[in-house]
């Protein structure tokens, strides 16, 4: 395996962590992005930015009070890997 390929596995699995930990925090009840950001340990602009790509995919759901929680796929893709 390359450095390349193992950098791209590192980031890959880091991204999936913190999906699993914002899947997690989220099953508790909806979150503001503040309360995601940190939670997860991430910036305001990073933590937007994976949100933006979770809601395209169905994982998470904006709420009309500004919070976000699990949309349809992330309620089932929760349910099958549990807590992190």
């Amino acid at each position: 395996m390359s450095d390349l390929d193992e950098r791209v596995t590192l980031l890959k699995t880091i991204a999936d962590a913190t999906r699993l930990r914002i899947l997690g925090l989220l099953a508790e009840r909806p979150r503001t992005l503040a309360e995601i950001a940190e939670h997860a340990a991430l910036g305001r602009d990073a933590a937007r930015r994976l949100i933006d790509a979770a809601v395209s995919l169905r994982l998470l759901e904006p709420r009309r009070d500004a919070r976000f929680g699990l949309g349809p796929l992330g309620a089932a893709d929760e349910q099958g890997h549990g807590h992190v």
